[in-house]
């Protein structure tokens, strides 16, 4: 465990970047809006104009408005995020979001609360790195409920049996709150469950990097089970970095339990991850006409997300990479011996296929919550049966991801790697799909059979009966 001592000694500390001050943030967001402004309309004038003929649109299957709304989200992210690291959040870390709220949450209700900091016996191995800077502390966090329900204010104890969502926002560890996104509110009303949204502390200073963002969900974890949620009745689900944390979360549990068995940590009943982060081993993706995503902030992040470890541990430590190394032999262990849902397909890599064969995809219309997959080419996905069972019981994963999102290769590499080392996925891969593809579908009012939006909100409902 080398790579996890709090090592920022090996760095020179004004290589690492921090957030910016606020002249100089509202400076490159003054200049970014400019650029954003000027370039708008001749981005939309010719993705518009590309769309007309069929083999220069990004994607075949796309829609004019799905086009144009994937140019445009790339345009600003690459206009406002070229220049700098975002500043930290503030006093708005610890208060709702009530303009999303009221677009998007009608009929539910949301109660902040201050998770008290985990305990020390909880803080080990990898939890400890950076311990000169960084510490636990208390958490803001948020509950989102349906009104008119069972619970009068929300953080009310658990009744027996009863399951809970903990949600982790995406935002590259840097920015977002769990509630500006419509997942919460959505959940809330799909699965008749309170969800615990955490407002995990940014990666933008010393006292902020990982395993910072660790100990905020520990917290939060720490926290349902002080409510009386049974572990086995805790579904994590966590979207783009948010996806990578909550797979960090769960291998810190699986630690923790052997190494601390007095804390009675359990493991918790599922992982969904949508379109999750998982190998910063590599650069950046390079910017794609399939996707919005641009690599300018996460040049940054990077640095300022590990700047308590060796720079090495990016490749080396399954907390950072872990499409690309460590085991996932203990959520083979929680799911050893219990109900399985679905026998994996064989398991092929992708190295083993020809190249026609990747480029291959039968056009199977499913039904609603199952994927367009090749089960001959694709055996990175889980048959129809899988994508509409039951889950069983131990730490079920359901990953959902697009096929040209710029992350799907290394989330078809954790999804490989996940099923060689014995671990049952249940994969929705979205075809044509962008990251978070659920998310532009819900904006988009893409509500078809095929609407990664759709098939999230089954699962959803699936793995919180």
């Amino acid at each position: 465990m080398d790579d996890f001592e709090g090592l920022e000694s090996l760095r020179d500390p004004s290589t690492i970047p921090n957030a910016p001050s606020l002249p100089v943030h509202i400076l490159h967001q003054f200049i970014g809006l400019v650029a954003f402004g000027i370039c708008f309309i001749p981005v939309v004038v010719y993705r518009t104009l590309t769309w007309i003929i069929p083999a220069t649109r990004p994607h075949r299957s796309w829609t004019l408005r799905r086009s144009v709304a994937v140019s445009v989200g790339r345009l600003y992210l690459a206009c406002t995020t070229y220049l700098s690291l975002p500043r930290e959040p503030g006093a708005g870390m610890w208060k709702p979001d009530g303009l999303v709220h009221r677009l998007t949450g009608r009929r539910t209700k949301v109660k902040a609360v201050v998770v008290p900091p985990v305990k020390d016996e909880w803080i080990v191995s990898i939890a400890k790195a950076g311990d000169e800077y960084v510490g636990p502390v208390k958490v803001s966090c948020f509950w989102t409920f349906v009104e008119g329900g069972v619970w009068m204010e929300g953080d009310e104890n658990a009744a027996p049996g009863e399951k809970v969502i903990m949600y982790v926002n995406g935002g590259s560890w840097v920015m977002g709150h769990p509630q500006s996104i419509m997942f919460p509110y959505k959940f809330a009303k799909i699965s008749g469950r309170r969800i615990l949204g955490v407002n995990h502390r940014k990666a933008l200073a010393p006292s902020t990097a990982f395993p910072a963002q660790l100990l905020d969900l520990l917290a939060g974890y720490a926290y349902l089970l002080s409510k009386g949620f049974a572990s086995e009745n805790i579904v994590l689900i966590g979207d783009s970095s948010g996806g990578h944390l909550v797979l960090a979360l769960s291998r810190y549990l699986s630690e923790l339990n052997s190494v601390q068995p007095g804390c009675e940590v359990g493991m918790p009943g599922a992982m969904l991850l949508i379109s999750p982060s998982c190998d910063l081993s590599h650069p950046p993706c390079p910017t794609s006409a399939t996707d919005f995503l641009v690599p300018y902030l996460n040049q940054r992040v990077y640095p300022s997300l590990t700047r308590h470890f060796v720079p090495s541990a990016v490749k080396t430590s399954p907390y950072f990479s872990p499409a690309a190394c460590g085991s996932f032999a203990y959520l083979a262990t929680a799911q050893k011996g219990r109900p399985s849902r679905i026998q994996s397909p064989p398991l092929l890599s992708l190295s083993q296929l020809s190249e026609s064969d990747k480029d291959r995809r039968l056009n199977l219309q499913t039904s609603p919550g199952d994927a367009r997959i090749d089960m001959k080419m694709d055996l990175h996905v889980q048959p129809k049966d899988a994508l509409n069972s039951t889950p069983g019981s131990g730490t079920q994963v359901w990953i959902q991801y697009s096929s040209v999102e710029n992350l799907h290769a290394d989330i078809e590499h954790l999804i490989e790697r996940m099923r060689g080392d014995g671990v049952e996925v249940d994969v929705d891969r979205v075809e044509g799909g962008v990251h978070l593809d659920a998310g532009i579908a819900f904006a988009l009012g893409e509500r078809g059979e095929e609407s990664a939006w759709v098939r999230l909100c089954d699962a959803v409902r699936r793995y919180t009966r």
